[in-house]
């Protein structure tokens, strides 16, 4: 930080001096550069004399450990746990129904397909939101690849995507949303279906 403080000063003196300004104001800068650059100087050879003297006062050596002590050398340094949070979706439409009728849940039913962008934005975002998440605990989700199952979206009739569809245990539609939703909209979108 110090260095970077001379070097930006002297790069200042620098275009100071460039742009023209005479020889007196040039002289009384330079004195001006060089006492601050010495000042700074003096602090860090300051802080080099000192940092050992602390460093000693504070040495392992001195301080006696207990017996099964934790020290520096025994301790492991903790990683943060990385929980992986997420809706847990079903791949087949008709495992997702049977499980909705024998749980009594409603259905939230996500037509997507790998070269629909939006559909990936949905995933990136509004089904990474922990809002989201939670409420989706209410319905049975169901992911459908509208090209690998070409059956349920022709069921459904499903013409756009990203669409989904909440249906309630039997399979009938009670809620229908089209197109990219932001996890806001989406959220109120779920609530109504749930009513």
């Amino acid at each position: 930080m110090v260095k970077d403080l001379v070097s930006w000063l002297s790069i200042s003196l620098i275009i100071f001096f460039i742009s023209g300004c005479n020889q007196e104001t040039r002289e009384k800068g330079k004195s001006q550069a060089m006492d601050v650059k010495q000042q700074v100087e003096i602090q860090e050879n300051d802080l080099k004399e000192k940092l050992p003297q602390e460093k000693e006062i504070v040495s392992k050596e001195k301080i006696p450990q207990e017996k099964g002590a934790i020290s520096e050398e025994n301790m492991v340094q903790e990683k943060p746990i990385e929980v992986d949070i997420r809706i847990e979706w079903y791949a087949s439409f008709t495992e997702g129904l049977n499980i909705a009728k024998e749980k009594k849940k409603p259905l939230m039913v996500d037509f997507d397909a790998g070269w629909c962008i939006w559909c990936k934005k949905l995933d990136e975002t509004t089904y990474k939101d922990e809002q989201v998440i939670a409420l989706s605990k209410e319905f049975i989700p169901v992911k459908v690849d509208c090209d690998e199952d070409t059956i349920t979206p022709g069921r459904y009739g499903i013409r756009g995507l990203p669409t989904i569809l909440f249906l309630n245990p039997g399979g009938q539609v009670i809620h229908q949303v089209i197109g990219y939703r932001s996890p806001e909209n989406l959220l109120l979108e779920m609530k109504k279906a749930l009513k």
